[in-house]
């Protein structure tokens, strides 16, 4: 690691911390970091290793090696958490929304029945409208008025947000850390015990790659790969100016069908997203990303959506319901696909675990100061003592200032963690762009204790939290982490150094990213928010309150969730667990570990048991049609030219991942120059799903 590439690493992290919001929801252009490969760090990657990567050779002879653009890369990568999903598109508003709801929704404030609803929340969760600064609330949601071209950062009611911010931000850098610290642990065990493929790190990796002849990089001398580039990028360009210039006819990337068969299929009237299933898309980075990985991984994702959609017609039929009467199923509520898809993910996590046991028993014992006989590195052991004194500081941030007892604090912790850690297992062996793991955490304790034993106080502590920090998994930053230390790992860069510089840069990405979009916030008002954040915000304070109104009609609300003796223990002996929640989750538990069994029992098993992780969800539902293709072509070429023929065709679907990152970096930059030269949003062009 040199001193040019970490400081360039952690100026371009900045600026993506610092700026992506602005670039998301201000200027409207090509989302920064929308999922686990962003268009912004894998655009800057191809353009500075095919153009200026060979202009330094040129002109200074000083063009960067391997390990610098494996540092840059790393550093520039984690910080994709801060912008988007992960994290600021939705975490200051969740602490405003709430309030506004209570102000405005009767159900909410103080009845003879129940006290005013966000009351069961610690003041500390919460923005707090009141003086010296009773704009925190109203600024947020208009704007505060303000004369010249923006508003004064001295403007801004800080005081407001001074509290929230000293329980959020340090629980936020503890997460990040701990994240690091597992992403160091499961390095070794998965990328070279498991050889998992890490499709979107082997892309970097490949990238980077060099043979010391000439300026350019193998692959940039291949012409297949600028043979891909050029199908993508012109498809992706051209339909960028379609946007801009209506009157142009686009190339249509999706084969639409639901409108004529609107009405004639029943079956797809009924299951969640079943239009999806005749309106195929394709993405060229998705059908790239296909082509490179195992080809039973690309056919469970593509039929995924078929299969989902004739199992659970099937039930429908049986008189079994799935979802609501809207047709999508709440991720909040214990309910049949919630459950479901937590007992996939529980059992995910158990293959993890069962795949490292002889691992992780070493690293316990290494971890504690006893002798192993099995290899651990150094690193390993430091960052498991980091990861646990972090974990132990999160309980006790949740324990002292939230008031929840240790075993709910710790078993909120163990779900997160969980959830995260299918999010990385996902990512690296499958390549999915982004998954979302489709349960969250109040969900899981509803339906393991049920509302009674839990009581109003917690359940409002754990769906806060479950909102701020996992409501939008798509972008994490374990699986961002792990990717980033495959890579370099590749590249023969240091990990504990990378490893230590990503956590520093973090924290000042943390500090920075959410001090500006306040800031922009305030300036822009609601113009600046991310509306399905805003809705999800109501739809979980809408779960909180049933529960609550159930325990006001029980008349139980008064005694729900007392039993809080020996650290929370006591709970267990109120516990009522959904029989739903218990049969579906052990379902799902089932058919993930079965499928794991038959892959290490037979060689010719064709399905992957991440087809229960991913079946009928937001992302199969708009993938499955490119991992079709993706598998189509590979499955042809291998059929007709063997393993060589596989490896040539590689560079052409290197280049249409590398095409569409690209292309999305121009528009990105179109879309700037445009924004401040007519001074509004730019047209929204997107490439992704």
């Amino acid at each position: 690691m040199t001193l040019r590439s970490a400081v360039i690493g952690c100026l371009v992290g900045l600026c993506i911390a610092g700026l992506g919001y602005c670039n998301d929801w201000v200027f409207n252009l090509p989302y920064i970091a929308s999922d686990l490969m962003p268009i912004v760090v894998f655009g800057l990657l191809v353009v500075g290793l095919a153009g200026i990567n060979p202009l330094l050779s040129f002109f200074t002879r000083r063009s960067f090696t391997q390990k610098e653009w494996a540092t840059m890369f790393g550093l520039a990568l984690v910080c994709c958490i801060i912008p988007g999903p992960g994290l600021l598109w939705q975490f200051t508003g969740f602490l405003v929304w709430p309030v506004q709801t209570q102000q405005v929704s009767p159900g909410f404030q103080a009845t003879a029945d129940h006290p005013a609803l966000l009351s069961y929340l610690p003041s500390i969760m919460l923005v707090n409208d009141a003086q010296p600064d009773a704009r925190a609330i109203s600024g947020f949601s208009q704007g505060l008025y303000h004369r010249g071209a923006m508003l004064s950062p001295r403007d801004v009611p800080w005081q407001a947000w001074l509290r929230p911010m000293s329980f959020y931000l340090p629980l936020i850098a503890l997460g990040f850390t701990a994240s690091i610290c597992l992403a160091l642990i499961l390095h070794r065990q998965w990328a070279d015990r498991e050889h998992l493929r890490y499709p979107i790190a082997a892309v970097a990796g490949e990238l980077m790659q060099t043979d010391g002849e000439g300026r350019f990089n193998p692959i940039f001398r291949d012409p297949l790969f600028w043979l891909g580039f050029g199908v993508a990028g012109s498809v992706l360009l051209y339909n960028g100016l379609c946007v801009y210039f209506p009157s142009l006819p686009p190339i249509p990337l999706r084969l639409d069908l639901a409108g004529a068969a609107a009405g004639k299929f029943p079956i797809v009237d009924q299951v969640p997203f079943g239009y999806e299933l005749l309106a195929p898309a394709v993405y060229f980075m998705v059908v790239g990303l296909a082509y490179l990985i195992s080809s039973e991984i690309s056919l469970s994702i593509g039929l995924g959506h078929f299969i989902f959609v004739m199992v659970f017609f099937l039930l429908y039929q049986l008189g079994v319901r799935v979802v609501d009467a809207g047709g999508f199923h709440d991720p909040n509520s214990a309910g049949f696909l919630t459950s479901q898809y937590f007992g996939a993910g529980l059992g995910c996590g158990i293959i993890v675990l069962y795949a490292g046991r002889n691992y992780f028993k070493a690293l316990l014992r290494r971890t504690v100061g006893l002798a192993t006989s099995e290899q651990v590195e150094p690193y390993a052991v430091w960052a498991s003592r980091i990861m646990t004194l972090c974990l132990a500081g999160i309980v006790c941030l949740l324990h002292f200032a939230l008031g929840m007892d240790w075993l709910m604090a710790t078993l909120l912790l163990l779900l997160l963690g969980l959830s995260f850690l299918i999010v990385a297992r996902v990512n690296v062996e499958t390549g999915l762009l982004f998954f979302q793991p489709s349960w969250s955490v109040l969900a899981v304790f509803t339906g393991m204790f049920g509302i009674h034993a839990l009581g109003p106080k917690v359940l409002f502590i754990v769906g806060m939290l479950s909102l701020v920090l996992a409501v939008d998994q798509r972008v994490a930053l374990l699986p961002l982490a792990a990717n980033a230390l495959w890579v370099a790992d590749r590249q023969k860069t240091s990990l504990p150094k990378l490893g230590t510089c990503m956590s520093l840069l973090l924290v000042i990405a943390l500090v920075a990213g959410v001090g500006v979009t306040i800031w922009v916030q305030y300036d822009m008002g609601g113009k600046a928010s991310y509306s399905w954040a805003q809705a999800e915000s109501g739809l979980m304070l809408g779960t909180l309150k049933q529960s609550v109104d159930k325990l006001v009609a029980e008349d139980a609300l008064a005694s729900a969730g007392q039993a809080t003796g020996w650290g929370g223990l006591q709970r267990f002996a109120e516990i009522k667990p959904s029989g739903t929640f218990l049969a579906c989750s052990g379902a799902g538990l089932a058919l993930v570990l079965l499928f794991y069994a038959a892959r290490l029992r037979w060689t010719w098993w064709p399905l992957h048991p991440v087809l229960f992780l991913v079946w009928g969800s937001f992302v199969d539902a708009k993938l499955w049609g490119s991992f079709l293709v993706g598998w189509l072509a590979k499955t042809l070429i291998t059929r007709f030219s063997g393993g060589t023929g596989y490896r040539r065709a590689r560079p052409f679907f290197m280049g249409l991942i590398g095409g569409e990152v690209v292309v999305g970096l121009i528009w990105m930059i179109v879309g700037a120059i445009y924004f401040f030269h007519m001074g509004r949003a730019a047209m929204m062009i997107r490439s992704h799903p």
